[in-house]
């Protein structure tokens, strides 16, 4: 029986490939005619932030990426970043005390680690625009809260013109946020926004869908975002506040929200507790962890309405702007001043307009504002110090809310008047994104980023400090001795101005004198003397006032451990050395310099003990040369042969071609009546170098000794007469 064909018929096939193509149309429509605003969100904050990719590491970057030993292990670092200070990775153990309250984030640096285990070390442009895409993620999902939070009522028909749409667009465009996009370490910013933005997403999906996985969801966002910066402490106040303005959250939801936050909430303040030891409450003695130190209760507030006014001016005229503000760039000031005064009255009364506004009519221009107040609170210094007088980044978050409060209250006015006027974000749009493209190329690097802000931020100690630090840099570069000279002098009047601006001031703290200066100038302009024309004097000068005011201070003594070495002061670097090696006991380099130091004031027996822990921390570097050493202190210096020969015929082991470890061995040989081996080592001395008398003599002697008198005069001819 034949077998019946199927064939298809080729114009029935014709037809359909002809509707799967069309269907295939109509999704790739629908996909973009859905998500066409996202992606245009999306590309046009990358876009903004594309010319960062040229730039290099700069500011911070060097704490937390190049110099942060935890992330320049890659993925192996991973462990010690989730269970240290953030600092410890750049300043070891003494990291942890360093700044009041710790720094407990480690998510930032877990994503630096894993990109130099995929990409490779030093790799700014893999930074930049992972931090660019990142941001657009971050722009994207304040979006979809925005639209959330603003129905259909307010959305325009025109999309362009809808209001989640110009909030997240004016926000995305917004030159305030350059220094957290633009700045590499600024990531912690832009993962805690995007972590914060979305576990408030979810939290109102769950009222709006009743769906318990939304608060699971949550929850983990959340604590996602707590380990990227702890100011999203703030969230649930946020939270509460959406469910108060836009839904109709019932108390058993409320309750259940609150649960969701408690859980992350404790295990991070845990995890923090465990892994920082730094108290809020330590007394700091440095200036720059606590930019309020010498200022009265009355100085503090007052200058913290100064700044809280130069916020609300920055996020309306953003300009211009500088990545410093530590002492005293903002002034030091009280309730006579009429800033404070007009910013006493402006904060306070849109405050209580915010809480009157939102409590009795839910306003939501007014929510705008109160969102702004909240996730200001933790980063206002009211409660508690954070470093730094004020800081651009510090309203990353808070300045959403600003944004959404003008974008509705301007379609509030638009509504009312001209529906046209909503064409003027538009124009905002243009000018804050040129400024916003314009800054970015200044975060190039330190120099570029240091010698332009240091034109706007002038009375700022730590600026000057770093203009110093980076001209000594450039300035050790430069083989033009006149143009070396030139920056290091102009280094130095930088230095200068950092310690007159911080300032010299004693007090009394546990009935003990505490003297404040700016160490860590003094020890930069050490440097500078020292490079400029090698002006010990001078030099050590400098060391011994960073020594005053930070006892211990750890640059400045490695700094006069070199130059007293160059002046041959061994017994003062003894102790230097010791103060040294108390703070970074495993620093095999200090260990060695001690037994050197040991060794140079003739106390051989604690030379022979630090050269050998110096073996001990680090063999990979210090085997041949403490061993060589530890020889000579037993063999030459205390007479020792017997105890200083295996520790010379290990030198020469591990270093056959060191001439001073074969003629030494030699000669130690030689002493202990043992010519044959003498002649050995010696000979080894001149396959190096032919020529050398010392050995050539000593190998005559050793001839001498075994009786070969032909041997021994050969060798005598040799010598040069």
């Amino acid at each position: 029986m034949a077998k019946k064909s199927y064939k298809k018929n080729s114009t029935t096939a014709t037809v359909d490939e002809t509707n799967k193509n069309e269907k295939t149309a109509v999704e790739q429509v629908s996909f973009f005619s859905k998500y066409k605003i996202h992606i245009i969100l999306f590309v046009f904050s990358c876009l903004l932030y594309a010319n960062t990719l040229q730039n290099q590491y700069a500011s911070d970057d060097t704490l937390v990426i190049t110099s942060n030993k935890f992330t320049q292990n890659g993925i192996a670092g991973l462990k010690d970043i989730f269970t240290n200070d953030a600092f410890v990775g750049f300043f070891g153990e003494r990291g942890k005390t360093l700044v009041a309250g710790g720094r407990y984030r480690p998510l930032s640096l877990a994503s630096f680690a894993i990109e130099i285990s995929l990409f490779g070390k030093n790799k700014p442009h893999i930074s930049h625009a992972i931090n660019a895409l990142l941001y657009g993620f971050t722009i994207v999902i304040i979006y979809l809260l925005l639209i959330e939070l603003f129905d259909s009522k307010i959305i325009e028909e025109k999309w362009w013109l809808s209001i989640p749409f110009l909030i997240a667009l004016l926000y995305a465009a917004h030159p305030i946020h350059t220094e957290a996009v633009a700045n590499i370490k600024g990531r912690d910013e832009i993962m805690g926004m995007m972590f914060s933005m979305a576990s408030v997403y979810l939290a109102i999906n769950f009222i709006r869908k009743n769906n318990i996985n939304y608060l699971i969801s949550f929850s983990v966002c959340l604590f996602l975002a707590y380990l990227s910066k702890e100011n999203a402490i703030t969230i649930i106040a946020v939270v509460f506040l959406c469910y108060y303005v836009f839904t109709n959250a019932k108390s058993k939801q409320y309750f259940q929200t609150t649960i969701a936050y408690a859980l992350p909430t404790v295990i991070f303040l845990l995890l923090r507790s465990k892994f920082t030891s730094s108290s809020l409450s330590k007394f700091t003695k440095e200036l720059m962890n606590d930019p309020f130190l010498l200022s009265t209760p009355a100085q503090k507030m007052g200058t913290l309405f100064y700044t809280f006014i130069m916020y609300l001016k920055l996020q309306i005229i953003p300009y211009p702007l500088t990545h410093d503000y530590y002492p005293y760039q903002i002034p030091k000031v009280s309730f006579d001043n009429i800033v404070v005064i007009i910013s006493v009255i402006v904060n306070v009364a849109l405050f209580l307009y915010a809480i009157y506004a939102v409590y009795t009519k839910k306003n939501k221009i007014a929510f705008g504002l109160l969102f702004y107040f909240i996730t200001f609170s933790v980063v206002s210094q009211v409660l508690f110090t954070v470093g730094t007088t004020m800081n651009e980044r510090f309203v990353f978050m808070p300045s959403l809310g600003i944004v959404i409060a003008f974008i509705l209250l301007l379609h509030q006015v638009a509504a009312k008047y001209n529906k046209q006027l909503m064409y003027i974000v538009f124009g905002i749009v243009l000018v804050y994104s040129t400024i916003t493209i314009a800054r970015n190329p200044v975060w190039k690097n330190d120099a570029t980023l240091f010698l332009h802000d240091i034109e706007i931020s002038k009375n700022s100690a730590k600026l000057n400090l770093a203009v110093g630090g980076v001209l000594i840099d450039s300035a050790n570069t430069k083989t033009d001795t006149l143009l070396k000279k030139q920056m290091l002098t102009s280094a130095i009047e930088h230095l200068q101005k950092a310690i007159e601006i911080y300032g010299d001031s004693t007090v009394l703290v546990d009935n003990e004198e505490i003297h404040i200066g700016y160490a860590n100038a003094y020890n930069l302009l050490g440097n500078a003397y020292y490079f400029l024309n090698a002006d010990l004097v001078n030099a050590e000068k400098a060391y011994k006032m960073a020594d005053y005011y930070n006892p211990g201070h750890f640059d400045s003594y490695q700094n006069l451990v070199t130059i007293f070495y160059n002046e041959h002061k061994f017994a003062e670097s003894i102790p230097l050395l010791k103060t040294l090696i108390y703070t970074e006991p495993s620093n095999a380099s200090f260990h060695f310099k001690l037994g050197d130091a040991y060794k140079n004031t003739n106390n051989f027996d604690s030379a022979i003990l630090f050269y050998n822990k110096s073996i001990e921390l680090d063999p990979k570097t210090y085997d041949i040369l403490a061993s060589y050493q530890i020889g000579l202190c037993y063999a030459r210096f205390k007479n020792d042969i017997p105890n200083g020969i295996p520790y010379l015929i290990r030198a020469c082991q591990l270093d056959p071609n060191n001439i001073n470890c074969n003629e030494d061995l030699g000669v130690a040989y030689a002493m202990s009546g043992k010519p044959t081996e003498a002649i050995t080592y010696l000979k080894n001395c001149l396959k190096i170098q032919p020529s050398y008398q010392n050995a050539i003599l000593n190998i005559s002697i050793a001839y001498q000794a075994r009786g070969m008198v032909d041997s021994a005069n050969y060798y005598k001819s040799l010598l040069v007469k």
